[in-house]
């Protein structure tokens, strides 16, 4: 914290989640769920892992830290209500992390296509991550597009919908947008790897996550 940079406040203007067979994101200002209208493009800035999930004894979520290494980098691991902690790598503490209702996710800041670039991020969980592992891609040419159409996968006797990316070049112009705010988002998480603390501003953007039973999709756990 310096005067210059006195918070931590995340720069994205939207963190999406796949729920109800669609991307949403909450506002703040309306205190409700928006919808994301597929299709939509991005350009992916960076990568990172988290924890994300519900607990139903404590009827509250699970949030964590973000980390680029999962091997190197110790995950803090958190409920909205209570003082419940856990603290270390994930192969350590991954079966604790499931006990308490938590998940791997995979937070994936973009810069969204439109009239202007906008910074934001998507959770990944369930079939929405499932499908992401499946892409292959150069960052740095290609860009990603969520289709207007939803695959499904079947679990046992249930069903569910599989969003389905797309790739494309990315424009030149584009690109260049990309990358300089590519250092807004490293300089933020330079200095939120110095604070080792969960950013005061998380509780805002994922107080609506999972407050519902989860879908089959939701289910899906990586090791």
């Amino acid at each position: 914290m310096s005067l210059s940079n006195p918070t931590t406040k995340n720069p994205c203007s939207k963190f999406l989640r796949f729920k109800h067979n669609e991307f949403e994101y909450y506002d703040k200002e309306t205190k409700e769920n928006v919808v994301m209208k597929r299709p939509f493009k991005f350009i992916v800035l960076d990568e990172l892992s988290t924890i994300s999930g519900f607990n139903e004894e404590m009827k509250c979520g699970i949030y964590s830290n973000e980390v680029h290494n999962l091997n190197k980098q110790k995950l803090d691991v958190r409920v909205f209500k209570g003082n419940y902690r856990l603290i270390g790598l994930y192969g350590e503490i991954k079966n604790d992390i499931k006990a308490i209702g938590g998940r791997f996710t995979k937070s994936v800041y973009c810069a969204l296509i439109g009239k202007e670039l906008e910074l934001i991020n998507l959770q990944l969980t369930g079939s929405s991550f499932s499908a992401w592992m499946e892409m292959r891609f150069d960052q740095t040419t290609t860009g990603i597009k969520v289709s207007k159409e939803l695959a499904e996968g079947k679990k046992g006797s249930n069903t569910y919908s599989i969003p389905i990316y797309e790739t494309f070049k990315i424009d030149e112009k584009d690109l260049e947008k990309a990358i300089e705010m590519d250092k807004t988002l490293q300089k933020y998480l330079e200095t939120y790897a110095d604070v080792k603390e969960v950013g005061d501003d998380v509780e805002d953007d994922i107080k609506d996550d999972d407050t519902e039973k989860k879908s089959p999709e939701e289910e899906y756990k990586k090791d």
